[in-house]
């Protein structure tokens, strides 16, 4: 199949990345709601653009960024578990990954820009980052349970629909029971009819 040559783990992070970022920018979700004393406006809008991606936005950035980027990884986690299964992975540790990097840059800059964190660096570097870490694994955790879930759900119905399609031929008036196509049962002669039976019931 074309897409499961071209959908790798490195695609499907681009993809995430790509669409977060858009939706983010069509909503205008990026608010940090702190001070900082930059230089530059585009040095503040860095800062606000890499904290809203490691969820510091305020409490309505946040819950768009939480829905946002769950949507989207159940997007990308159930077409590489349908397509390419030995994916999964590694998008998960690209997704990390990334992540990580995007907020150790955010504290770096927010270190530097902002008087509030200027001596808490490194508390609130690793309870920033496990707090990030935390809510993306629990994204994920929640994404494999529906998938999981979805799937034993489907071989299960599929199973039972394969099992009542089996032919079977019965006698009507002796009640045999044979595997093959006969026409008469070769205990009471009698004409046989086709029927379905489940697996479990088949003699």
């Amino acid at each position: 199949m074309q897409i499961k040559r071209f959908l790798n783990a490195k695609i499907a992070t681009l993809f995430y990345f790509v669409g977060i970022t858009s939706a983010l920018f069509l909503m205008n979700s990026f608010s940090l709601g702190s001070d900082f004393a930059t230089q530059t406006t585009m040095q503040k809008n860095v800062i606000i653009f890499l904290g809203t991606y490691c969820y510091h936005g305020d409490f309505y950035s946040f819950w768009q960024m939480v829905i946002i980027s769950f949507v989207l990884l159940l997007i990308t986690s159930t077409t590489l578990n349908i397509l390419t299964k030995n994916e999964y992975l590694n998008y998960i540790k690209y997704i990390l990954f990334l992540q990580g990097l995007f907020h150790y840059f955010f504290w770096v800059f927010i270190h530097k820009y902002s008087p509030t964190f200027e001596n808490q660096l490194i508390p609130n570097f690793y309870y920033s980052i496990l707090y990030l870490f935390l809510i993306q694994i629990v994204e994920f955790i929640i994404i494999w349970v529906i998938y999981t879930t979805i799937l034993k759900f489907s071989k299960k119905k599929n199973k039972k629909k394969w099992e009542m399609q089996v032919v079977s031929y019965k006698c009507p008036n002796c009640g045999k029971i044979f595997q093959s196509n006969v026409s008469f049962c070769s205990i009471c002669l009698k004409e046989v009819i086709s029927i379905e039976i489940p697996l479990n019931k088949r003699s």
